[in-house]
């Protein structure tokens, strides 16, 4: 039998917990509009996102009392449209507001597969406002509406009965502050029409500096925001910068098959020509005696070029150099392909990523991009090399990771294969 995804228990029936009230979601006329699930192969699904992975004693106890609470202040605050210059005053019960936050970015995170390790150690705090070890932060501000101009309007053949476009709807998505690759914490909006919801939770051994320097960050990027944890229950919400477009234009753009026809080029059509499978990239000879970098540079850029690509690409790609069959000569000897393989590399150092770690490129890499050495007739790179190559590795691939919202779990998984592939196992 199932356990329960707060409680743990399994004697108990399992029920369905909707990811976002289902109470709030009738308010706004949202229940039957189709929703985003990264997971979801047409990404879209239509309805409520439920999962079914909570007790019924958990469902109509402590999480359906915090769900009450939210459609309380729904009902006084977040229906709200809002307009540039607005100000609301915002009043509120951290206790309860904060445990619901963390409860929907905990079934969110479950539902997507990301964040769910850090998350869980919240279960006390969220079940029962037991006090835990972690530290967290909660942020809010108001988003303004886009205002559309008459060309604009034109342009882009709009259908607009106001000149203008308010954020309507709920939404959970993931953010990053840059600069912070290195520390695993979770950093998710919550959008909820024209208000959102900043949580940014932290693991039990982040240190003080640390906790410092991402509220320094993010104040300074979202410098309308007000941080609810450091508020006595009352608070002047105005609107800042972002507007409507704004919010959601990060997803859009890591998603563009899904809103525009747009041609997305050549590697994208490569890449998914199959849903699954190796991605082969064959490199000329004359690329490499040139020294022309140019043509893969560039296929390796269009990885970024949505979020499907990035998934597709995982440890799925091997190099093929074309035209040295006959070379006698190992790859990793000849001066022009090593010298091709570190100009890519100081471009596109994210190899632990998208390379297939049981293929031959991948195993010949170190050799391709340290300094190699003759013993005894076999060709070896030193142990320093070789521990230079892993730590580089994998800070790149937690930088590549991060940058990308990919997740704490995902990282694990390509780590293991990447432990498997150079140690064995």
């Amino acid at each position: 039998m199932s356990s329960c995804a707060f409680c743990g228990s399994r004697d108990k029936k399992i029920t369905r917990e909707h990811v976002f009230p289902k109470a709030i979601g009738l308010s706004m006329d949202d229940s039957h509009a189709d929703k985003w699930v990264e997971r979801s192969p047409k990404r879209f699904v239509g309805g409520e996102i439920v999962i079914k992975d909570v007790c019924e004693d958990c469902n109509s106890g402590p999480l359906s009392e915090l769900d009450a609470y939210a459609k309380e202040i729904y009902d006084s605050y977040l229906y709200q449209k809002v307009n540039q210059d607005d100000q609301i005053t915002f009043s509120y019960y951290f206790d309860q507001l904060s445990r619901w936050l963390l409860k929907i970015c905990f079934n969110s995170a479950r539902v997507n597969n990301a964040d769910t390790t850090i998350l869980s150690e919240f279960i006390p705090y969220i079940l029962n406002g037991e006090e835990v070890e972690n530290e967290f932060l909660i942020y809010v501000h108001l988003i303004r509406p886009k205002e559309f101009s008459t060309e604009e309007i034109r342009a882009f053949d709009l259908d607009v009965s106001e000149k203008k476009e308010y954020p309507e709807g709920w939404r959970l998505s993931q953010f990053r502050l840059q600069g912070f690759h290195e520390i695993s914490f979770v950093q998710r909006f919550v959008f909820i029409n024209s208000f959102c919801f900043s949580v940014l939770a932290f693991p039990k051994n982040i240190s003080n500096e640390s906790l410092d320097k991402i509220k320094i960050k993010f104040e300074e990027e979202y410098e309308h925001s007000i941080c609810l944890n450091e508020s006595d229950g009352k608070v002047t919400i105005k609107t800042g910068q972002i507007d409507a477009f704004d919010a959601f234009f990060p997803h859009m753009n890591m998603n563009p098959e899904f809103y525009s026809d747009e041609y997305l080029g050549d590697f994208h059509n490569l890449v998914h020509k199959y849903d699954t499978g190796l991605i082969v990239i064959v490199i000329e000879r004359k690329e490499v005696e040139a020294g022309d970098i140019s043509r893969i540079s560039s296929m390796f850029s269009n990885i970024f070029i949505s979020k499907k690509t990035i998934l597709r690409c995982k440890q799925s790609i091997d190099l093929i150099f074309d035209g040295y069959d006959d070379d006698e000569r190992g790859l990793f000897l000849i001066p022009e392909a090593r010298k091709f393989v570190q100009d890519l590399h100081s471009e596109f150092p994210y190899w632990f990523y998208i390379l297939n770690p049981e293929l031959p490129f991948f195993k010949i890499l170190p050799y391709m991009l340290y300094e190699i050495e003759h013993v005894e007739d076999v060709v070896k790179i030193s142990d320093d090399n070789l521990s230079l190559f892993i730590q580089e590795g994998f800070d790149k691939l937690n930088e590549f990771c991060y940058n990308n919202c990919l997740s704490e779990e995902t990282i694990y998984e390509i780590s293991m294969e990447i432990d498997k592939s150079i140690n064995g196992g």
